[in-house]
């Protein structure tokens, strides 16, 4: 009976994909929730032509403040920068608009205030969570032990003046969070970068040590029971110069290079390896050229072992948009 309705919606879709440039989305949220551990997505509303566009945003974590231990469901903080120019726009649509510009402008050394060339800008806070009904404007006199779900948009920092430029209840929380690798007692997941730090560490000392030897193992040293050498054979001697040794003498290239050397080499592979399995990143899944002498059972068994691991994040994120497009 809604197979027309259906394959109208479905071209509505698709379209609304084309013009959101949801691809992108989808690159940058992919990397963004392996790279930092976990991702947040954020459902608005954008004015277009007298007309509301649904758009959907990624969240960059340096300017979101969060529940440190439950991310999902807790209160989401936004925080924007925005010059008198750009507060300006705002007039008809938020409240107290002037009265904000004029506290951008007020003191250039305002503690939370930036400026971007000559423009100051002033901090907007757009907040997001369940409050009591008295913390609603409207409901000054409500019940403080009754939660509603509301947002806010206020100018100004905690320690200044602060002023509400906009308030309104709302039906749903409009972020979506999605960790890599959950952690217990956690908001934010573990992600690859997080995954490789013990590796890291331990590279970076192997070749810092690697670098220490070898700026020892570079120096040139003789070791002789001749006096016709003097202290210094690079700027005492000239090159080719033939030197007479005394009877019973004799001069050898002294080595510091320790036998041990290599093995920094084998320290910084071992850590590689480790890096590889924590993250299934193993060269048969990544494409780089396997070594001749290498088993095609081995390359077999990690491309399968590695490939059923990305097969469950793909599942994780497909549960993810299904419940964001729905």
């Amino acid at each position: 009976n809604d197979r027309v309705r259906s394959m109208l919606l479905n071209h509505e879709l698709k379209n609304w994909f084309k013009e959101s440039d949801f691809s992108k989305l989808l690159n940058d949220w992919g990397k963004n929730r392996t790279k930092y551990g976990g991702v947040l997505i954020k459902k608005c509303y954008e004015e277009e032509d007298g007309q509301k566009e649904l758009k959907l945003e990624l969240v960059e974590w340096k300017n979101v403040i969060t529940d440190q231990v439950n991310i999902g469901s807790g209160a989401i903080i936004e925080v924007h920068y925005m010059s008198p120019s750009e507060l300006s726009k705002k007039i008809g649509i938020w409240d107290n608009v002037e009265e904000a510009m004029k506290l951008a402008t007020k003191s250039r050394g305002m503690k939370g205030n930036k400026e971007d060339g000559n423009e100051k800008k002033i901090p907007i806070y757009e907040v997001h969570g369940e409050y009591p009904s008295n913390y609603n404007p409207d409901t000054p006199d409500g019940d403080p032990n009754k939660y509603e779900r509301m947002s806010f948009i206020i100018a100004g920092n905690e320690s200044n003046k602060q002023i509400i430029l906009w308030h309104e209840l709302e039906d749903e929380n409009p972020y979506r969070y999605l960790a890599w690798d959950n952690v217990a007692g956690r908001g934010l997941g573990i992600g690859i970068v997080e995954d490789g730090f013990e590796a890291q560490m331990w590279t970076n000392d192997a070749i810092i040590a690697e670098r220490n030897v070898m700026e020892l193992a570079g120096k040139v040293f003789i070791k002789t029971n001749s006096k016709q050498f003097g202290n210094n054979i690079i700027s005492d001697m000239d090159t080719g110069q033939v030197i007479e040794l005394e009877d019973g003498t004799d001069a050898n290239l002294l080595s510091l290079v320790p036998s041990s050397l290599p093995q920094f080499q084998n320290t910084v592979e071992k850590w590689n390896v480790q890096y590889e399995r924590a993250t299934n990143t193993f060269d048969a899944v990544t494409g780089e050229q396997m070594p001749s002498n290498t088993p095609l059972g081995s390359v077999a068994i990690q491309s399968a072992q590695a490939s059923s691991f990305f097969d469950y994040r793909r599942e994780e994120a497909g549960i993810f948009w299904t419940e964001v497009l729905m």
